[in-house]
């Protein structure tokens, strides 16, 4: 993508005229985004805190 933004209004608006509901889109994008990122991250918090048991319990 161009620094500038290139063409994207000129394509935003096509998708606008397709029927495309553009700010829905991205919402829904960005909310997606950020569960998989929580979820993602609660599962690494959750291995670290497995293996910090399993050293505690080695020791």
């Amino acid at each position: 993508m161009a620094s500038d933004g290139g063409d994207a209004e000129e394509m935003i608006a096509k998708f606008a005229k397709a029927g495309i509901d553009c700010d829905k889109l991205a919402t829904d994008l960005q909310r997606e985004a950020a569960g998989s990122f929580v979820k993602d991250w609660n599962e690494m918090l959750a291995s670290i805190a497995l293996k910090i048991s399993g050293f505690k319990a080695a020791w």
